[in-house]
């Protein structure tokens, strides 16, 4: 796929990414539409929740490329994945399932919900499907331990119930800033705010804002508890949030100054380590060439989120653009097609030879991401009103964003 390069068209962009997309989905939901098989999940060794983030990436796919392919196949495994509350708690994976999870499917739920994906005859709205997870996980906020925060697990018997990761927090509190900005609804803004600040004040995001991994609630969450492990997506997870509520409150202190801060951290760690030349790079586990299956897939949000950024906030594009660029060139020249043609392979962006699922991803949204800047604006219920959005009554006194917003 070297033909592919940002000094090509809008077109071959799509093409490029319409290449990958449709190899991705062959290769790693062969069994789609079989007998037996479930609609969004995947085969060993990866997890549900690199599904969600697959699926939201498929949903900013038909956004940025027009390409409706896919969607009956999108629809399917986002309603299947539901549960029976319409919550992203489907019974067959109550063994595994952490806040980090099931929010990874909320926030796909989200971007159909912004991007105005179709729904499915007889499901609920995308919005109110983001928004019972938002509710969901309010209450599972824990004043008990640590002053705050949400634990990475659900429930007790998993392992790292007593564990409160940057991740989960940067999650629920990137779904609280969209809905805020989709549904106007200021409860939304103050969780938003209520996650940030404990985040900070615990030590999960330091005094540079870096995002650190998480803490250990057995310690009340104390200093010397915390791991320091940074990872690209808990950094953009935070970094996107920021963003959307920099723009929800038109820019005012302290979301600009919040944005800016993180994105200086994350530029510093993820594209300035040794041998990055401005590609994105995992900096804890690809210079060593021990990324996990799920770092692997880590860049791939990373680069949806940055791309994001800078279109929620302008004064970002600057910065962000040269360095989604490169990447994207790095990406495309990286995937080739397989003997036989068809299929497309991609592999990871610095350690030759390893492919798989998530640096198929990471090709995937590296290429679109340098669609996002020509693509429609974002359903929101902005303060002009220029948008409107229906709200029904949620948990804890929050909000559902019904998908009614027009596009700001």
């Amino acid at each position: 796929m070297t033909q592919h390069n940002t000094n090509y068209p809008t077109d071959t962009l799509t093409g490029a990414a319409k290449d990958v997309a449709d190899s991705l989905i062959k290769s790693y939901y062969n069994d789609a539409g079989k007998p037996g098989s479930v609609p969004g999940i995947l085969p060993d060794p990866y997890y549900w929740w690199e599904s969600g983030a697959v699926y939201d990436g498929l949903v900013n796919y038909w956004q940025l490329t027009g390409d409706d392919a896919h969607n009956a196949f999108v629809q399917e495994g986002l309603v299947w994945q539901l549960g029976s509350d319409d919550d992203y708690m489907p019974v067959n994976q109550t063994r595994t399932i952490g806040n980090d999870d099931q929010m990874s499917w909320a926030l796909a739920a989200m971007s159909a919900a912004e991007r105005g994906f179709p729904t499915k005859e007889g499901a609920p709205s995308w919005g109110r499907v983001a928004a019972n997870v938002f509710d969901e996980q309010a209450q599972r906020w824990d004043d008990k331990t640590c002053g705050g925060g949400l634990r990475w697990q659900i429930y007790p018997f998993n392992n790292g119930y007593t564990y409160k990761n940057s991740i989960a927090q940067g999650l629920f509190f990137q779904l609280a800033a969209r809905l805020a900005r989709f549904s106007g609804n200021q409860t939304y803004a103050d969780w938003a705010e209520k996650a940030y600040v404990w985040t900070q004040q615990i030590g999960l995001i330091d005094q540079t804002n870096h995002v650190l991994d998480g803490a250990d609630v057995a310690k009340n969450c104390s200093a010397n508890s915390i791991e320091k492990t940074e990872w690209s997506n808990s950094a953009a997870a935070f970094l996107y949030g920021a963003a959307v509520m920099s723009n929800f409150t038109n820019n005012t202190s302290p979301w600009r100054s919040r944005t800016e801060k993180h994105l200086t951290s994350l530029t510093n760690v993820f594209f300035s380590p040794s041998n990055a030349t401005s590609i994105l790079k995992e900096a804890s586990c690809d210079t060593t060439a021990d990324c996990t299956t799920d770092a692997r897939a880590y860049k791939a949000l990373a680069l949806r989120w940055l791309a994001q950024t800078a279109l929620m906030a302008p004064w970002t594009a600057d910065d962000i653009s040269d360095r989604l660029r490169r990447t994207a060139a790095a990406a495309a020249a990286r995937c080739s097609q397989l003997r036989g043609g068809g299929l497309w392979e991609c592999e990871s962006l610095h350690v030759p030879g390893d492919t798989g699922l998530g640096e198929q991803l990471v090709a995937l949204d590296a290429i679109q991401a340098l669609l996002v800047s020509d693509a429609a604006p974002l359903a929101a219920a902005n303060a002009t009103g220029n948008g409107t959005a229906t709200r029904a009554g949620g948990a804890n006194g929050t909000a559902a964003a019904e998908a009614s917003a027009r596009p700001s």
